[in-house]
């Protein structure tokens, strides 16, 4: 082998030998890095602590339930009349103290309307009437008379025409002239017009009787009619009240129909409530089973107590429910009619135009909870705490809004606790709290 090529052998094994620590080194870092995260331990987790908010909770308890539904009226009277005027006139004389708030009793004379064209017209009545009633009796007399008249032309007709058979016998023997005959014949037919001139006569009385009569009739009518316009001059109280307005004067012309006062009798006063379809129902009123169908009944035992809202404490009257007057289609309530119990309430007496609370007691519900109005949340719902001390929103069915708590039938079980205020904002279903009850 010449030199050259013995170096060339020298110089390639010189090269492999770098190549071969190189891949040697590296396999040898994999391998420790593998086996250094495999042999690595596992980091210490800390766990996290949940924070949590007290809030103040109460338990729900089922207790029995008188409902009590709150409704407002004004008082008015049972009894209220406007009086008009039924005639035209002139306002003549008055009571001395014609004003809002004077008593009248019943009976009394309050004004009085000119009454002279109405007494000229009753006075003409009564000459009519009288003019009339001697007419009548002048032509009963005079068919009376005539009747009799009658008689005597039918026996002289009877005469004449015996006398007229008599002449012509005479006639026919020449004992008498033509003229003669001519003038029998003439007396019997003298005699028959008489007689049936006044047989037409007579029949015709009947007739004019009956049209006397009826004018009679149309004369006594007009003379009840100016009568009772008389009567109506004269304005009296129809019960015994209070003139509640006034809106004539002495002195004053009225039309006929034109509003004079009106009268009030405070003795017996009502207030009208409107409560609605739920409230009713809370109540015990429907509209069926009453002795008159399709109208509200269930009213008869339902009690009542009126409060005047300006002193409440020292003025209140037991109650009755007395009917519904009406159902408001645009507000969808039912106007309840209710009166105070015979008993005073107060220093001053129930009077027309307070302002009154009302409350109504319905009959008594089972299985209820009252829960404070505090603690009604967002969208009508409630929060109670689970088991796991979370909160949980619930839907809820009121039967009953009060001053200072509702009643609610379903959505709640006893034993709940019950958040019994609006939780802070961001509190959402699932989060975990610490309930607090309120002190003992």
């Amino acid at each position: 082998m010449s030199e050259k090529e013995q170096a060339a052998e020298l110089s390639a094994g010189a090269g492999k030998r770098p190549l071969f620590w190189g891949i040697l080194i590296v396999a040898f870092s994999v391998a420790l890095l593998f086996l250094l995260i495999y042999l690595k331990p596992e980091p210490k987790t800390k766990p996290v602590e949940e924070k949590t908010s007290s809030v103040k909770v109460i338990d729900a308890v089922k207790k029995n339930f008188s409902p009590v539904v709150l409704a407002y009226g004004t008082a008015e009277p049972v009894k209220s009349v406007d009086i008009h005027a039924e005639v035209k006139g002139r306002i003549v004389s008055c009571i001395p103290d014609f004003k809002p708030g004077v008593i009248v009793e019943k009976g009394e004379t309050i004004l009085e309307i000119d009454s002279s064209d109405y007494k000229v017209d009753f006075e003409q009545s009564e000459a009519s009437i009288e003019v009339i009633r001697a007419t009548i009796s002048e032509l009963l007399q005079k068919e009376k008379d005539d009747k009799e008249r009658l008689e005597v032309l039918g026996r002289d007709l009877e005469l004449s025409a015996k006398n007229l058979q008599r002449v012509r016998s005479l006639f026919e023997k020449n004992a008498i002239s033509e003229l003669e005959l001519d003038k029998g014949e003439q007396t019997y037919v003298n005699r028959k017009n008489e007689l049936i001139q006044l047989r037409s006569l007579v029949a015709q009385y009947p007739s004019k009787v009956a049209s006397l009569r009826a004018q009679e009739k149309s004369a006594e009518s007009n003379r009840k009619d100016a009568l009772l316009a008389l009567e109506r001059c004269v304005i009296k109280s129809p019960f015994r009240g209070r003139i509640e307005s006034e809106s004539a004067e002495l002195g004053q012309y009225l039309s006929a129909g034109q509003k004079i006062l009106s009268i009030a009798d405070d003795s017996q006063m009502e207030i009208k409530v409107p409560i609605d379809g739920a409230e009713a129902i809370l109540l015990g009123i429907s509209d069926s089973g009453g002795a008159y169908e399709n109208w509200f009944s269930g009213i008869e035992n339902l009690r009542a107590e009126i409060e005047w809202v300006d002193d409440p404490e020292h003025h209140s009257w037991q109650a009755r429910a007395k009917r519904v007057e009406k159902y408001d289609p645009d507000t969808r309530t039912i106007l309840l009619v209710v009166s105070p119990e015979a008993g005073k309430g107060g220093k001053l007496a129930l009077t027309s135009g307070m302002f009154c609370r009302v409350r109504l007691f319905g009959r008594e519900i089972c299985g209820i909870f009252e829960i404070p109005r505090t603690a009604m949340q967002f969208r009508g719902k409630i929060a109670v705490v689970d088991r796991e001390n979370r909160i949980a929103e619930r839907d809820i069915r009121i039967l009953s809004r009060g001053e200072d708590s509702f009643v609610v039938s379903e959505g709640i079980s006893e034993g709940d606790m019950v958040v019994s205020h609006r939780i802070p904002f961001g509190m959402v279903n699932g989060t975990k709290v610490n309930p607090e009850r309120p002190a003992k």
